[in-house]
């Protein structure tokens, strides 16, 4: 049981750093990125990668099991999915960061 909520943490702070909200309930705005050419295909890659996640999130949220239930084998699959998403979603994060100063240059 400890163990799945430390998973659960683990999808918190994913979602913190992911899918960020303001007090409202509503996704926080995007950094203003300079007027250099770039700038919008990088808020929207980083609108894309936002909706991927909130995607992958709603997945999470519409297993058919308690998560909580810790004899509901198919969590583990289910959150190894989701650990592995987020991986390369960080990767494709590190690539639009990249091309963001690249264009700033």
């Amino acid at each position: 049981f400890m163990q799945r909520c430390s998973d659960l943490l683990d999808i918190c702070a994913s979602v913190q750093q992911l899918a960020s909200r303001n007090g409202e309930g509503e996704p926080a705005a995007l950094p203003e990125f300079g007027a250099k050419g770039g700038a919008g295909e990088v808020a929207s890659s980083l609108l894309v990668l936002r909706s991927s996640f909130e995607k992958q999130l709603a997945s999470l949220r519409a297993l058919p099991y308690d998560i909580l239930d810790v004899k509901a084998s198919g969590w583990h699959d289910d959150y190894n999915r989701f650990k592995a998403f987020v991986k390369d979603l960080e990767v494709m994060l590190q690539n639009v960061i990249k091309k963001a100063f690249e264009s700033a240059a």
